[in-house]
């Protein structure tokens, strides 16, 4: 999902009128558009057609986010539409690596972010509260597994409520962390959903800015936002240990060598090791 903070406009852009320039833009090869079988003109219909639906998929992200900021645990709520040319580009690209025709009669449910919410909560584990209140609300209209981003190293075992529901499925990354929600609003278009921590969204926007964004793939970029993505958990776990001593004192209760204790992962030191020694 592009993470820019919301413009909640598709915005009417003047390039895609210009085939060339938009495939250079998008990176998208003449050859790789000719196999899809898509005639230009056809997605300009989509295009058109897309951005005549501005008002209505403006007032739809809107009562959707006031929705998500009532919820428990959330501290705040980033959202967009996405814009027509990111859209056109997503069907190219759809066609191009799963074969999927997408029309103008299909678009808005196939492509699966047409509206993109983020939810952020403080500390780890308030994910739990905020999955029980979108299943509250939105179970009857869930498309597809709840997919839930972890890096290798973290603790999965909260996730155990969830996951045995069959509802949820663990997907591992090297870096990214992020639980996504696929709703299908009210039956007419597709709103991805995902919650995480503050910090977790920290590390996903400097991702976003210095590498998905500018589609670089770089060692020396990776590695700096692999040790960052090692800093990140370190934080979750210490904020999550602030909220128990914070807990126990106030409830009295005494606290032992088990609460004071966090994950101590070796990964920065072991990537530090490794970029000295190749760079």
């Amino acid at each position: 999902m592009p993470k820019k903070n919301c413009g909640m406009t598709p915005k009417k852009q003047t390039m895609i009128r210009d085939k060339t320039k938009f495939f250079h833009k998008y990176n998208i090869q003449e050859s790789d558009f000719v196999k899809t079988g898509y005639k230009w003109t056809d997605l300009l219909k989509i295009a058109d057609d897309y951005d005549n639906r501005e008002k209505q998929l403006n007032k739809i992200c809107e009562t959707f986010v006031h929705k998500i900021r009532s919820f428990e645990k959330v501290h705040s709520v980033r959202f967009r539409v996405k814009d027509t040319e990111s859209l056109i580009a997503k069907i190219i690209r759809k066609k191009v690596d799963t074969g999927l025709v997408i029309d103008i009669e299909n678009y808005l449910v196939e492509i699966d972010d047409i509206i993109g919410v983020r939810a952020l909560h403080i500390f780890k584990g308030d994910f739990l509260t905020l999955y029980n209140q979108i299943l509250k609300v939105y179970k009857n209209d869930f498309y597809g597994n709840i997919d839930i981003s972890v890096r290798k190293g973290d603790d999965l075992s909260i996730y155990d409520e969830i996951v045995k529901t069959g509802r949820a499925t663990i997907k591992e990354s090297k870096v990214y962390r992020s639980i996504h929600y696929g709703i299908n609003y009210r039956k007419c278009v597709h709103i991805e959903l995902q919650t995480r921590t503050i910090f977790e969204e920290g590390w996903s926007e400097i991702s976003h800015m210095t590498v998905y964004k500018k589609g670089k793939k770089d060692e020396l970029l990776t590695s700096p936002l692999t040790i960052l993505s090692c800093l990140v958990g370190t934080c979750d776990d210490v904020a999550e240990l602030i909220k128990k001593i914070v807990e126990k004192t106030e409830n009295k209760k005494e606290l032992n060598k088990d609460d004071l204790s966090i994950n101590n992962n070796k990964c920065i030191e072991d990537i530090l090791e490794k970029l000295i020694n190749e760079y």
